[in-house]
């Protein structure tokens, strides 16, 4: 269920169901949202790309998506009944911690979840959370023109306060997720010519090929990519052997608009036993009873300037409460809210007042 009804543009919030809408009990543990976005890009330049085809191979595909299902909503809201009881304004940096729990099993298996960069490279395993431009013309649009679709599958335990609730009675009232989607966490990356071009020996001792970029980049950063045949080379021993070569530049892209064209949550519901049922709903009724979850959080703050230098300091103002475990991450630029940097820190520490050092002894981020 959701509401309003698709599509719905980009900058705006959509409202999904999580309560039991049949029965009496919802499995949120196993619970997900199903989303369709779709997407139009640009280059920033206005440069133009072709195809580059050759012995059956393209040569200058890019994929476009999200390393993470989780990464396309940027902010959420849960409410009960009508009242916003939880926001959260950092989503996209909430699901790239909580990513981290996930295994290369998952990884692998869940295709409408979670991408790696590998299986993008080599082309394995379609497009999974994303798609793939190869700058034909289709029905009569230009690739600039043309509106891509990516699937998405949403754990409703990826939203942290969510994770440990596994089945939610009907006489909670009525919960929602109020979603915020957008392109924020969405990367890119140039597609490799896959494992078959590396065995076919036949064919791939033809090119001399220079470097491409060879991450998932952020949308809007600059990417080095094969833009088109380049004059054929000859082998420095000899001037009987010729390589094919392609011509590698720089290129940018951006997301010129996004709509959410499907968005509905997808919940298993079970009944209980309508004397078991009625026994909860008593016991849960008396307010020195009232029914309660342990909830996690994540609060996110940025410091107040830029850490340039080795020696470098900066500060970041809080009070913590209930607090289990700090996590410090490190963008470039304030644009990057999935991509982080190893900051390659010899000398690291939190200076956290009366709680003192921590941790007591400084470490750095360079493995040495």
């Amino acid at each position: 269920s959701y509401s309003p009804s698709p599509p719905i543009p980009m900058g705006s919030y959509t409202s999904v169901i999580i309560s039991p809408n049949t029965n009496n009990t919802a499995d949120i543990y196993n619970g997900f949202i199903r989303a369709d976005m779709e997407v139009k890009i640009r280059e920033v330049d206005g440069n133009t790309i072709t195809a580059q085809i050759a012995d059956g191979y393209q040569f200058n595909r890019v994929w476009f998506g999200f390393k993470d299902a989780r990464d396309a909503v940027e902010k959420y809201e849960i409410v009960a009944n009508g009242i916003t009881i939880y926001t959260q304004n950092f989503g996209c940096e909430e699901s790239f911690l909580t990513s981290l729990c996930s295994n290369e099993t998952t990884k692998r298996a869940d295709i409408y979840s979670k991408a790696r960069h590998k299986d993008i490279w080599n082309y394995t395993s379609g497009c999974r959370t994303g798609f793939v431009v190869d700058w034909k013309d289709k029905d009569g649009k230009k690739w600039n023109e043309q509106k891509y679709k990516i699937h998405l599958k949403i754990d409703l335990r990826r939203f942290l306060p969510l994770s440990n609730i596994k089945y939610l009675p009907a006489f909670a009232g009525k919960i929602e997720l109020r979603l915020y989607f957008s392109t924020a966490g969405m990367v890119c990356c140039p597609v490799g010519l896959g494992k078959q071009f590396q065995n076919t020996h036949n064919v791939n001792f033809k090119y001399q090929l220079k470097n491409i970029t060879n991450e998932f980049m952020p949308i809007g950063e600059k990417i080095m990519m094969y833009v088109n045949k380049g004059t054929d080379a000859t082998d420095d021993d000899t001037t009987t052997l010729k390589y094919t070569t392609y011509t590698t530049e720089e290129r940018t892209f951006q997301v010129q608009e996004y709509a959410i064209t499907e968005c509905s949550s997808i919940i298993p519901c079970f009944g209980i036993e309508d004397n078991i049922y009625s026994a909860l709903v008593q016991r849960y009724s008396d307010p020195t009873h009232p029914l309660t979850f342990p909830t996690q959080t994540i609060s996110v703050f940025t410091t107040t300037n830029k850490l340039k230098n080795a020696n470098d300091k900066t500060t970041c103002t809080i009070t913590p409460r209930f607090v289990d475990a700090i996590f410090c991450l490190f963008p470039l630029v304030h644009t990057h809210h999935t991509w982080f940097k190893n900051p390659q820190f010899k000398s690291f520490q939190l200076n956290c007042g009366g709680y003192g050092n921590i941790p007591a002894k400084a470490f750095g981020t360079t493995a040495e």
